[in-house]
């Protein structure tokens, strides 16, 4: 009877446990998800950036042209 109560007891921990491993796990998997999609949207705002410096640099570019064009 004994034998059985501490088997059933033992039981009962291991499925603590596993739970217990299981919500740290998914826990773990949640962080790592918000920082991929905090990683994503800061590389999107840095791309923005980076367009927003292409076009400027084009525009310097073409404004350039057209003074070369008018004062020469």
């Amino acid at each position: 009877m004994d034998q059985h109560k501490e088997e059933e007891r033992r039981k009962l921990f291991e499925q603590r446990e596993t739970a217990r491993k299981e919500m740290e796990y998914k826990s773990r998997l949640e962080c790592k998800r918000q920082h991929m999609q905090e990683l994503t949207t800061r590389k999107s705002r840095l791309l923005e950036q980076i367009y927003d410096l292409e076009s400027c640099e084009k525009l310097l570019n073409l404004n350039y042209k057209v003074r070369m064009i008018l004062f020469k």
